[in-house]
Formats: C-alpha cells, structure tokens, sequence
C-alpha cells in the first residue's frame, strides 16, 4: 500500500508492500535447492517545492529485488567454444537494492543527485580458472556504490539546437568470497553523456549522441574506458502520420569491451568487440485519433550503454 499527503509546500509519501516468494530446482533425485522466503519492501519520499516552482528538492528511500533469470539457476553446464564453459548456479540468491537519493532540479533544467546505493546478494557472471578452462557462472556478492549526477538541459539558436548534458561520478566497491578467492576490488569511475539535438523545422531533426565512459569496476576485474558515438536523422511525412528515420550506431566503431584483472593469482585479459556497428532504417506509422499531442521528431536513448556500464 502507499499514502500520500502535503503539507504546504512539503509532499510525502511512504509505501509497503510484501512478497513471498518460493524457489525449487531439483537436478537429480537425491539433490535440489530450495529457497523460500517472505520479504517487507518499504518506500519513503519527502519532497519540497518553493513557491516559484523553480526549485525543487526531494529525498527517497526505496528497498527492490532483482530475481535470477532462468538461466542463471538451470543446474548444467556447456561449453561456448574449446575452452570457455558455462555453469548455471541453482544456489543463487535474489538480490536485495536499498537505495537513498537526494536530488535537487532547478527550473526543470539542472538536476543534481547525489546517492548511495547497498546491494546485497548482487548477482553477476564471473570468470574463474579450472583445469586450463575459464569458467562462467552467475554468483552473489556485495557492492557498496556511492556516488552523484549532474545533468543540465538548454537551448540555443532561437530553440533549434537542445543539449542534453549528464556527468556521473560514483565510487564502486565489490566485496564478497567466490570459490574460496577473497573478492576485494574498488574503483572511483564516471560516465559523460551528451546528446545534441537540432530541429531543422517541425517535422525534421538531427541527433548526434556520444558517451564515454572512464574504466569501470566487474568483479575481479577493470574493464577499459571507452567511447561511442550515434546519429539519428528523422523527418515525419504525411500529416505527421508516418516517422521515418535512420540510425548509425558506433559511427567511429569505437565500441568494445577490453577487460584485464587477476583471479587467484591468474592474470587475464579479455577483448570482445560488440560488432554494434550497424545502419539502421525504419518507418512508424501513427493510428492515432482525436486530440493531438505533442511530441518531438527525435528520441534519445542510451540504455544499452548503460547497461554495460552497470552490469
């Protein structure tokens, strides 16, 4: 459940919700891993917003689960070429994200936040050393990540011209113990994100998207900082019903992933190029009837660096 109220200028908000949850994998007759467990998730929020409406301030807790996926804690094993293999982990636990974040937003153009994120149990894929094998498989470890984002967003050229600027400085820490190897890595890390986006009229714009990101923390390991840049030209036609556009994504083909560490004395390196160099088309047509709303002939969206960035 979740209540909500204000007082004057101060809103709060505070929620509860409960789950249970029931986990068996059986993989032989006489073993199998069974977790069952009943967990409270509270949420807080208090927020301030001053008279003008142009400054705003907040502050939030909120305690999520992140489950494994299928794969994750089917009890087999593969290889994926001569000598890498694959173990799924029918012991793995959820994981458990407790979260604080302050943010203060300036005439909805400067947004500052600080946060403090706690994961226990944090699920992810390591790399081991067995018999000359490198072996994979997801496990459970704690991480301590503390950090800020700054983002401000502004027009230029009579509003032709949006830049949209986010920099994130974080300190991550992994502590944890994988197959009796003490895990004990830490990395202050950041992230600049930048997209430009030009209306040539209404109905036509440009969108050039860069992000580098500096080296960042996996595990046992340091992955290599890196660049990507994307553009985007799209137009709309026919009464605005049909969007057409096309995309390169990686125009420098910059984007790779280089990692380099050191797993119980074993000194690895491992170069993976995504091959996300790609040019891509497509048209959307729009069903919609009656009120009109507006909208802009450009998205934005970076989640799949993002994503490699976090996991």
């Amino acid at each position: 459940g979740v209540y909500k109220f204000n007082i004057h200028k101060f809103s709060f908000s505070t929620g509860l919700r409960y789950e249970y949850f029931d986990r068996d994998v059986i993989y032989n007759i006489s073993q199998n891993s069974n977790i069952k467990q009943g967990n409270l998730f509270p949420s807080a929020y208090i927020g301030y917003k001053s008279e003008d409406k142009k400054n705003t301030l907040s502050l939030s807790y909120s305690n999520k689960i992140q489950r494994p996926n299928f794969n994750d804690i089917t009890p087999f094993e593969y290889n994926t070429n001569y000598n890498t293999i694959f173990r799924g982990n029918p012991n793995l636990k959820n994981e458990f994200i407790h979260s604080i974040q302050l943010q203060y937003v300036y005439k909805s153009k400067l947004f500052f936040t600080p946060y403090f994120n706690y994961y226990k149990n944090y699920i992810e894929q390591v790399t081991t050393f067995e018999d000359n094998n490198l072996v994979w498989f997801p496990t459970n470890y704690k991480v301590n990540n503390i950090g800020s984002s700054i983002m401000y967003n502004f027009s230029a050229l009579n509003k032709k011209l949006t830049l949209y600027n986010k920099l994130t400085i974080d300190y991550n820490e992994n502590i944890g113990n994988i197959n009796d190897v003490s895990l004990n890595t830490s990395l202050w890390q950041w992230n600049l994100y930048l997209a430009q986006v030009y209306n040539i009229n209404k109905k036509t714009g440009i969108t050039l998207i860069t992000n580098y990101y500096s080296p960042q923390l996996s595990d046992f390991y340091e992955i290599k900082e890196g660049l990507r840049t994307d553009i985007k030209f799209s137009t709309k036609l026919f009464k605005d019903k049909v969007e057409a556009s096309v995309r390169i994504n990686d125009l420098f083909n910059t984007y790779f992933n280089e990692l380099t560490g050191n797993y119980n004395g074993y000194e690895s390196y491992r170069y993976s190029d995504f091959s996300t160099r790609s040019v891509v088309f497509s048209l959307r047509y729009n069903f919609q009837s009656g009120k009109k709303v507006k909208s802009k002939p450009v998205d934005i969206d970076n989640s799949e660096e993002e994503n490699r960035i976090t996991k």
